[in-house]
């Protein structure tokens, strides 16, 4: 069972960094595209939608912007970046009312061996994060991950496995 669990995180990890390398945009695809959508419903309402997308080697960004009745909105970023084995993303989200909501990672793989990351903070200025590392050889493998949430807790989680 322990097999097929550490198994599973070194394929997703592996798969992972097969997908991010294989959807990288070449340059044949990379480019700038954006889009603009304006809504007028029933009794004057209106409603706007903006999104802009970047591409190049290694790289893709995208921003949204979302505008309703009455002021509501939000506005959302992203960013994707792959180098030298590793990839990193940002996303954040901030509404209308000056709210935002930050999310960061990091993948990076290679050689029996995959590390990763991800941080989340909220308006409030609450943080989660996540560290994980994993290595497997033909003998078998560890995986070792910590998650601390917001108000400082953490947990810890060592798993060894030895192939038969």
């Amino acid at each position: 069972m322990m097999v097929r669990k550490l198994f599973t995180v070194a394929t997703s990890f592996a798969m992972f960094a097969a997908f991010a390398a294989t959807t990288v945009p070449t340059e044949a695809s990379a480019g700038a595209r954006s889009r603009s959508v304006q809504i007028v419903g029933p009794g004057g309402n209106t409603g706007l939608r903006e999104r802009s997308i970047s591409r190049s080697q290694g790289a893709a960004s995208a921003s949204r912007t979302v505008e309703g009745r009455l002021g509501h909105g939000y506005t959302t970023s992203r960013q994707h970046e792959c180098a030298n084995g590793t990839c990193t993303n940002e996303k954040s989200l901030t509404t209308n009312s000056g709210k935002t909501w930050t999310e960061s990672g990091s993948l990076s793989a290679g050689n029996g061996s995959a590390n990763s990351s991800k941080s989340v903070t909220g308006p409030n200025g609450g943080t989660a994060s996540r560290e994980g590392s994993a290595s497997w050889n033909s003998e078998g493998g560890e995986r070792s991950v910590t998650k601390t949430g917001p108000n400082g807790g953490s947990v810890e989680r060592n798993t060894t496995v030895t192939r038969p």
